[in-house]
C-alpha cells in the first residue's frame, strides 16, 4: 500500500476504471493537451513557467513537504507561513489538508471533492498549518524550506496578503482568438477559454468543410487552404491564432511517425497562417501570436522555422509530469490542473 503507481490517461471515458485499478496519480493527458493550449491565450508565459518548475536543474522546481518535517511550521498562520517562505524565496503554492495525498485530478471538481487548496484567493490564506499537512512549494532546492533559520524574526509580519481584483486583471483591450483544425479540439479549447470569457472579444474557428455539419456564427468551414476562409474567419484581426490538429489514430504506424504526422500537419497551417499575416505590414504581424503543439521534440527547428510563436511540447510536458511523481506523489500536478479551473485565472496571470 506504501507504493505510488503513476499512470497516464488519455480518454475521460476510461476515468472509473483508472480508479479502480489502484493508480495513485492519473495524469489525465486530455485535460492537459486541450486546457494547457488554450492557457496560453490567457497568460503567453506559462508554457515555459511549467517546463521550468518541471525539469531537474538548480532552478525553481516545485516539491512537497510535509509540516511536521518543518518543526516551526505547525500551527503558523497560513498567511504568516507564506510571507516567511517569500522572504527566504520560497513560493507556497498550495496546501494539503491532513497528509491527504491521493490524487485530485480525475474530476473537474477538484476543490469539492478533495482537500487540496491551491492559493489563489485571499480566503485561502486564513487558518493555521496543522502537524500532517503537506506543504507544495516551489524553490532551488527540496530542503530548503527545512533549512529556514530565521523564522522568528518574520513572526512580527502582517498576516493580510495582498490580492489583485479581476478589474486590474481584465484591461480594457480584450483578446480575439482564431481556433484552427479539429472541430472536435476546437470547440473543447473554445469551452475553456469561454470560462474567462471576460477577457475576450471573439472566439472564431475555422474547419474544413467535412469536418462537421453543425452551423454557428463563429465557425467557418472551407478548405484550410483557402485564404478567403482564413480572412472570413479573422486572421488578421486575431490576437491568439491557436492550430489544433486531430491526431492520426492509425496503430499500425510506429509511435514517432504518429508524432511526425501530426506535427507536419501543425507546421503546414501555422507556416500558411504566418505567410498570410506577413502580407499585411509588419506590426500587425507582430502583433498576432501563433501557438502550436509539438509532439516530437526533434521537430522544434521546423516548427521555428515556419513562425511559430508559442509552442507546447505535449509528450515532454506529459512525461516530465508523470517523473515527477516520484518526488511529489502527483501533488505537482494537482496544481498544475488547479489552473484550469474557473477560479484560476489569479494564479495564471
Amino acid at each position: 500500500k506504501h507504493i505510488h503507481v503513476s499512470s497516464e490517461l488519455k480518454y475521460q471515458e476510461n476515468i472509473e476504471h483508472f480508479k479502480k485499478s489502484g493508480s495513485s496519480s492519473i495524469i489525465n493527458t486530455s485535460l492537459l493537451i486541450n486546457n494547457l493550449i488554450g492557457l496560453a491565450c490567457i497568460s503567453p508565459n506559462i508554457i515555459n513557467f511549467i517546463l521550468n518548475i518541471l525539469t531537474y536543474d538548480d532552478r525553481e522546481e516545485i516539491y512537497s513537504t510535509r509540516a511536521k518535517d518543518i518543526q516551526w511550521a505547525a500551527g503558523k498562520n497560513i498567511s504568516k507561513l507564506n510571507k516567511i517562505l517569500a522572504n527566504n524565496g520560497i513560493n507556497l503554492v498550495g496546501i494539503y489538508k491532513d497528509g491527504n495525498s491521493s490524487n485530485i485530478s480525475t474530476s473537474p471538481e477538484i476543490k469539492r471533492t478533495k482537500e487540496f487548496s491551491p492559493l489563489i484567493c485571499q480566503h485561502e490564506f486564513t487558518g493555521n498549518i496543522g502537524h500532517d499537512d503537506i506543504l507544495l512549494h516551489i524553490s532551488n532546492d527540496n530542503e530548503d524550506i527545512i533549512n529556514i533559520q530565521n523564522h522568528e524574526s518574520c513572526d512580527s509580519l502582517k498576516s493580510e496578503i495582498e490580492t489583485i481584483s479581476w478589474s486590474q486583471l481584465e484591461g480594457e483591450n480584450k483578446k480575439r482568438v482564431l481556433l484552427v483544425g479539429d472541430f472536435k479540439r476546437c470547440v473543447k479549447v473554445q469551452d475553456f477559454l469561454k470560462s474567462s470569457y471576460s477577457l475576450f472579444e471573439r472566439i472564431s474557428i475555422l474547419v474544413s468543410n467535412d469536418d462537421h455539419n453543425i452551423e454557428e456564427s463563429n465557425i467557418i468551414k472551407g478548405s484550410l487552404s483557402d485564404e478567403l476562409c482564413w480572412e472570413k474567419a479573422g486572421v488578421y484581426n486575431a490576437d491568439y491564432i491557436l492550430v489544433l490538429t486531430k491526431e492520426n489514430n492509425l496503430s499500425s504506424s510506429p509511435s514517432h511517425e504518429l508524432n511526425n504526422s501530426v506535427d507536419s500537419k501543425s507546421m503546414i497551417l501555422v507556416n500558411f497562417a504566418r505567410q498570410m499575416l506577413n502580407k499585411i505590414n509588419e506590426k500587425q504581424s507582430d502583433k498576432t501570436l501563433i501557438i502550436a503543439e509539438m509532439y516530437d521534440s526533434a521537430n522544434k527547428d521546423l516548427f521555428d522555422s515556419v513562425g511559430v510563436d508559442i509552442l507546447v511540447p505535449i509528450n515532454t510536458i506529459i512525461s516530465r509530469m508523470l517523473s515527477k511523481t516520484i518526488y511529489s506523489k502527483g501533488l505537482a500536478w494537482d496544481y498544475i490542473f488547479s489552473f484550469f479551473n474557473n477560479e484560476s485565472t489569479y494564479v495564471a496571470h
